[in-house]
């Protein structure tokens, strides 16, 4: 059985890898299918990494919290999001940064805080 603190190791350096590399693409001139497969990795890595947490602290899959619900929603949001602004957007990519980086404080607050 995988310890806890492996997968929240997992999860936390797949959203940094994840919330650097979408940073990056931004950046970046060229578009690649690359990146997108890498971050397609990524996403299944911290969604991977999800769920193993909730199976070590005990959180049934009938009845999951509205905390988790919000983290599904913004990764989710962040997959979809940030490949589409990152395509739609060229110049202004602060605008794309600071959406990742809203969303990625809202998943951290409601881990945090589970309100």
């Amino acid at each position: 059985m995988i310890p806890y603190a492996t997968y929240k190791l997992v999860h936390l350096v797949s959203v940094m890898t994840f919330f650097l590399l979408a940073t990056a693409s931004f950046y970046s001139t060229k578009k690649s299918k690359k990146m997108a497969a890498v971050l397609g990795i990524l996403s299944i890595m911290i969604f991977a990494g999800g769920m193993g947490l909730m199976a070590r602290l005990g959180i049934a899959s009938q009845s999951w919290p509205t905390w988790i619900w919000v983290k599904i929603g913004v990764l989710l949001l962040v997959v979809g999001g940030a490949h589409m602004i990152a395509k739609r957007v060229r110049k202004p990519a602060v605008i794309g940064i600071s959406f990742l980086l809203i969303l990625f404080t809202i998943a951290a607050y409601v881990a945090i805080n589970h309100p």
